[in-house]
């Protein structure tokens, strides 16, 4: 089975700045905490810290709170009484658990996998032995997000807005508002809209002012200022230089909102009056709008079905199974010997893992392998990233990686189908051109010697 690897500094950034004060851990909480626990955190881990954990991370985090609430009382901790029906019956009810073995050995397999790196590729044919590490931190995508997102906004008439959300926190958020010959509005999240367990922490709201965001100047029950906002805001006139927007924009959304990849965001958009806007540049899940009431009477349409919420990996298997029977027409869907599916389509071989620490289906795929190791593939693998919001492209020593991870609590079948498309797609339209520069494997055809680098930069295909 290939193996991951931990790494402190993938964890959320508001944890680590707690555990930096409650520990005493100086300027680099990461460092530190690799010097002091070791290469990845255990039970007692846990026991010190538990409080910062539930606060400042399984708190804020939607499927890791639902997923640990479930498993820690259907264990029996805590107080049973309270039906789990909402995140702040969630959150009271995590309060309620005694920091006991039992809690402790339930709660670390999820933090080990929040710093753990992904799957990687398997032997041979799948890519050689294993010593993937994924880049920690942020993404190299946002560079590109960064692009269209300005040129979206230039794109947007009066009266019609934006929101960038956190996928597994929408109640934070970007928001923007054309204002014609008034120019650009935009706002992100105060602590007025938030739950306490919510909240930015004095870091964070620093962190906004510095960035160049205008404290709130009322809240939500006050009398409106028309020139200013319960949340933090920014006005700019005419011309609006939309690329400074844009940075500032994901900025807040880096170092505020703690998300690591614009594939990781939402978005809504509409014009005054509730019709909807489509921004498929954007290459982000979109949230549908309520349509505006109308007099007429029509028929409610159907809900969607949504899976049951796996209680265990196996379970989420068998949901991972009919999706791609109905996605690849197969009568039936194997797994391998390491407990994955592996899949062809094309020119490309994918597979697809589901997690064991947490509820998180992985579809992974080589784009070639055995090319020594060449001294600018970290650029290659950069330029790779660029505008691939539903992946990743990482080098794992021995070869290049494409991933992407979907949240499985509950499993939604479209973004499934759109991970699996997005990284066969990218294998058929870059694995050929890999070989060509390196030379080494890819999934069809014969293997090629390892070639030295042209001088002349690799240019890849812009993936869609």
């Amino acid at each position: 089975m290939a193996s991951t690897a931990f790494d402190w500094s993938a964890l959320p950034g508001g944890l680590l700045r707690q555990l930096k004060g409650d520990l005493g851990l100086g300027a680099s909480p990461a460092a530190a905490l690799a010097r002091k626990f070791g290469s990845q955190p255990d039970e007692e881990f846990v026991r010190l810290t538990w409080p910062a954990l539930r606060d400042r991370w399984i708190a804020r985090d939607p499927v890791v709170r639902h997923s640990l609430a479930a498993e820690l009382r259907a264990k029996g901790l805590g107080d049973a009484t309270p039906k789990l029906s909402s995140a702040k019956a969630e959150v009271n009810y995590l309060r309620s658990c005694r920091n006991s073995a039992g809690l402790r050995a339930v709660v670390l397999p999820y933090l080990v996998a929040v710093g753990a790196h992904g799957a990687t590729p398997k032997a041979a044919v799948k890519g050689g032995k294993s010593q993937a590490t994924s880049p920690a931190g942020l993404s190299t995508a946002w560079p590109g997000f960064a692009g269209e997102l300005a040129r979206t906004l230039a794109q947007l008439e009066v009266d019609q807005y934006l929101i960038l959300s956190a996928r597994q926190k929408p109640d934070h958020y970007v928001q923007f508002a054309q204002q014609g010959p008034s120019g650009l509005r935009a706002e992100t999240v105060s602590n007025a809209f938030l739950e306490a367990w919510e909240q930015l922490d004095e870091h964070a709201q620093s962190r906004l002012l510095e960035l160049g965001w205008q404290a709130p100047t009322t809240t939500p029950t006050q009398p409106q200022d028309p020139d200013g906002s319960p949340n933090y805001f920014r006005d700019w006139p005419l011309p609006v230089p939309y690329d400074a927007v844009a940075a500032l924009a994901v900025q807040t959304l880096q170092q505020v909102i703690d998300v690591r990849h614009p594939g990781l965001l939402s978005y809504k958009a509409f014009a005054k009056g509730g019709s909807a806007l489509v921004l498929p540049n954007l290459g982000l899940v979109r949230v549908p709008v309520p349509a505006a009431k109308t007099t007429e009477q029509t028929p409610a349409p159907p809900a969607p079905v949504t899976p049951p919420l796996p209680n265990n990996p196996a379970e989420l298997m068998e949901q991972v199974k009919v999706v791609f029977k109905a996605l690849l027409n197969l009568s039936e869907v194997q797994l391998d010997p390491d407990g994955d599916i592996p899949l062809h389509s094309d020119s490309a071989f994918v597979y697809v893992r589901v997690q064991k620490e947490a509820p998180i289906v992985s579809v992974f795929a080589p784009l070639v392998w055995n090319i020594g190791e060449p001294d600018d593939i970290e650029t290659t693998v950069n330029q790779l990233n660029l505008g691939n919001f539903w992946l990743r492209v990482y080098w794992n020593g021995t070869g290049v990686v494409a991933q992407s991870d979907v949240v499985g609590n509950p499993l939604s079948a479209d973004q499934l189908r759109m991970a699996f498309v997005a990284v066969a797609g990218l294998v058929e339209q870059q694995a050929k051109q890999l070989q060509q520069r390196y030379g080494g494997n890819i999934s069809t055809g014969p293997p090629l010697p390892v070639k030295q680098p042209h001088p002349i930069g690799f240019q890849p295909t812009k993936a869609h």
